[in-house]
């Protein structure tokens, strides 16, 4: 009966079935196996330390102990999931989940998953590996230096040892930083500055180079900045050589406010960061929110959850919002060219006609679909339409 009042929901079981068995063969043929006890590793093929107990952080984590490499996470905060662990329930993918599989051993139960599940599944990822035990909580990285009494030489072969923290007891054999860029990480010889790989707002870029060469006078150039090229180092995983200086590196740290001139007359209410949100009372409050960008959205779909009596949006310039609709959003990516083109029209016309009726004119007039980065998102125009925000 459900498919005779609902036709669709045929098509709608078809997909969901073929996402899940896409999944199964995922895990089944690409899925490391896990160690089978919480006991240390009897025969570690080397021990690394992996900076941040993040999404890439747990993921490189499970690999590393999955190849045979004993592992120590140093996780800053109390609690894994790095920059998802700190936005809002309503913070969601804008993509595919099938695109977003950070480990084989993931799966997902939503095409577009919220907060909870993505940090469900790394804490899943977590526990499986047994990382829960090898993840030092409260525990800032503050250094990490090159022992050279005990590092081998990597024009024969060898490789550098590490140590965190001046913990000179406790030796690595590679470290992986998968840190935020708020955090300022060193990587230094014993009593030598060598390399400061985050400072404020710079965004480092690891170039690939052949693991037998080392460039330490090399420069590489990140936006209008001239950064000395970190030391190569090589080690092992599964027979096939790797960086391990192997630094991915976040763009998302702890929330930062801008002053505005005149904020500090603003007493009547609060100012909040798109973050801090699910604690806020909005109920019956009259809200603004500034930008027009994914967690800007996000940030109106929460307040109206909440209850809030009249919400605004503020944002500098316009930006297109699709559906959460794997067909249309796969057309939208296959354009091979990836650009504006003639035919671009067809789905701006799509969108405006379907997406945005009722408010066509909130659709950007001057600007293309594929000359930015769209928001994607199913609630936002629906609010809009039924006046709980303009």
């Amino acid at each position: 009966m459900e498919y005779l009042k609902r036709p669709s929901r045929v098509f709608e079981d078809v997909l969901d079935a073929f996402y899940y068995l896409v999944q199964f063969l995922i895990i089944f043929l690409f899925k490391p196996t896990p160690p089978r006890s919480y006991q240390p590793l009897t025969n570690p093929r080397g021990r690394i330390a992996v900076i941040g107990a993040g999404l890439t952080g747990v993921s490189s984590a499970a690999h590393c102990i999955a190849a045979g490499f004993e592992v120590v996470i140093f996780e800053s905060k109390d609690k894994v999931g790095g920059i998802w662990a700190d936005v809002n329930s309503t913070s969601g993918l804008q993509l595919n989940s099938l695109l977003y599989r950070f480990h084989p051993a993931v799966h997902w139960k939503h095409a577009f998953p919220h907060r909870d599940e993505i940090l469900g599944q790394i804490r899943s990822v977590w526990t499986e590996y047994k990382l829960d035990i090898r993840t030092r909580f409260n525990t800032k990285v503050t250094s990490v230096e090159r022992v050279k009494a005990v590092s081998t030489s990597v024009a024969e072969g060898g490789h550098a040892r590490w140590i965190v923290n001046g913990a000179e007891d406790e030796i690595f054999d590679a470290v992986i930083a998968t840190v935020a860029n708020s955090v300022n990480t060193l990587v230094r010889k014993r009593g030598e500055h060598l390399q400061t790989l985050l400072v404020g707002q710079v965004f480092w870029h690891v170039a690939v180079q052949l693991p037998a060469l080392s460039c330490p006078n090399d420069v590489v150039h990140d936006r209008d900045r001239v950064l000395p090229r970190a030391p190569i180092l090589r080690f092992t995983l599964s027979c096939f050589p790797f960086l391990a200086d192997h630094f991915q590196i976040g763009t998302c740290g702890a929330p930062r406010k801008i002053h505005f001139p005149g904020s500090e007359r603003f007493t009547h209410g609060q100012v909040l960061h798109s973050a801090e949100l699910d604690d806020a009372e909005l109920k019956d409050k009259r809200v603004v929110v500034i930008g027009g960008g994914a967690s800007g959205v996000e940030a109106v779909e929460l307040a109206i959850s909440k209850g809030a009596k009249d919400c605004v949006i503020v944002a500098r310039d316009d930006k297109w919002v699709i559906p959460r609709n794997i067909v249309f959003d796969t057309m939208i990516s296959m354009q091979p060219f990836g650009r504006e083109m003639p035919l671009s029209f067809i789905p701006e016309w799509v969108l405006r006609t379907f997406h945005y009726r009722g408010v066509r004119e909130l659709a950007p007039k001057d600007k293309g679909i594929f000359e930015g980065t769209p928001v994607v998102n199913d609630e936002f125009l629906g609010h809009v339409r039924k006046g709980r925000c303009r």
